[in-house]
């Protein structure tokens, strides 16, 4: 039978975010997209064709990839670890299991921020296959494997750095690689701080691709501290009275202590009581001094090659997938529009 789609494909994240799209192949009749997950999550394929008539045949394969595949920020130095300020594998017992790092062109939630009243000092960043044993964080670009930012603002641009050489974002105390203890068998790479050298802001981590990490593309991603902030406000992280009053209604003591994940628990000393409510108290905020809920920047693009001087498309303006779809739906007599759907499926393709 005739067999003439001419099919596309796209992956979406959970919440619909398209993360990456193959309109057709140079034939017409085929697409293919290799994509590379940026965590451990649920991810959605979209199959379609614009016309023809026929069957789909998919084909996947699943590999596993150079790469970073976690990233968790944890509770250093507290109950879940022993009260250790070192780095080691009692550590792994202290992730907070219901952050996650935010991620480039995301807005920031309560799940991307912490309220530990040490702040943020402990991540963990999972990565496949790292080629180096030891991982540096200098305050020199050229000899690191790490940059650190901090900062309460929508533009991480301004933030301090570690590579500044005044007031520079503080650098880690110790960093640690455990072989094979991340995610899928990753090698997980554990970074501390001092208590109290980031609070109260957000930490932005970018994991360089250097010899060390083995990375093709430098990776960003963020984690937020806001001491003794219940999260009781999906628009604001204003620490107030009221995050002390949740302290004393929700209760924990030795006999039912608190979990990892209990909002209450500020210091994280597997116990809700008065000591949680000082933490609140001593670090109230208000509209100006609060931890901005951020929108992290996109990750920049490269930029397209330009492909002939007759081309009359404005890249930065076109939205290629209704472009494509616009005259993949329409009569194809003209050798115009045969034309720009090539010029699309180029341009397309320089986003593979």
């Amino acid at each position: 039978p005739l067999n003439d789609l001419n099919p596309a494909l796209g992956i979406y994240d959970a919440i619909g975010h398209q993360l990456a799209a193959d309109l057709g192949s140079l034939d017409g009749k085929n697409a293919d997209l290799v994509f590379a997950a940026p965590e451990n999550g649920t991810y959605f394929v979209r199959i379609y064709a614009e016309e023809g008539s026929g069957e789909y045949l998919l084909n996947g394969v699943d590999t596993i990839f150079d790469g970073v595949v976690g990233r968790h920020v944890f509770y250093n130095n507290s109950h879940f670890d022993g009260n250790n300020a070192g780095a080691d594998t009692q550590d792994f017992a202290a992730i907070a299991t219901d952050k996650t790092a935010l991620l480039p062109d995301r807005i920031s939630s309560y799940a991307n921020y912490t309220n530990y009243g040490r702040g943020i000092n402990g991540i963990m960043v999972d990565i496949v296959e790292l080629p180096g044993s030891t991982l540096l964080a200098t305050a020199e670009a050229a000899t690191s494997d790490f940059e650190f930012r901090v900062g309460n603002s929508n533009n991480p641009d301004t933030w301090r750095s570690s590579f500044d050489a005044v007031n520079p974002a503080p650098l880690p105390t110790a960093i640690m690689v455990f072989p094979g203890a991340g995610v899928g068998g990753s090698d997980r790479v554990a970074i501390i701080w001092p208590d109290n050298a980031i609070k109260n802001q957000w930490l932005q981590v970018t994991v360089k691709a250097t010899a060390n990490t083995g990375l093709l593309d430098d990776d960003i991603f963020y984690f937020g501290n806001a001491p003794g902030e219940a999260g009781d406000n999906a628009v604001n992280t204003i620490v107030n009275a009221t995050d002390e009053v949740v302290v004393r209604n929700f209760r924990h003591g030795p006999l039912n202590p608190a979990t990892i994940d209990d909002r209450y628990d500020y210091n994280r000393d597997g116990l809700v009581d008065g000591v949680d409510q000082i933490i609140a108290r001593n670090n109230q905020t208000n509209p100006l001094t609060m931890l901005r809920l951020i929108t992290a920047p996109a990750v920049a693009e490269k930029a397209f090659e330009q492909v002939s001087d007759e081309l009359e498309i404005a890249a930065a303006s076109l939205d290629w997938l209704y472009e494509f779809e616009r005259i993949s739906g329409s009569k194809r007599s003209s050798g115009k529009d045969t034309q720009i759907e090539k010029t699309v499926d180029m341009l397309l393709a320089t986003l593979d």
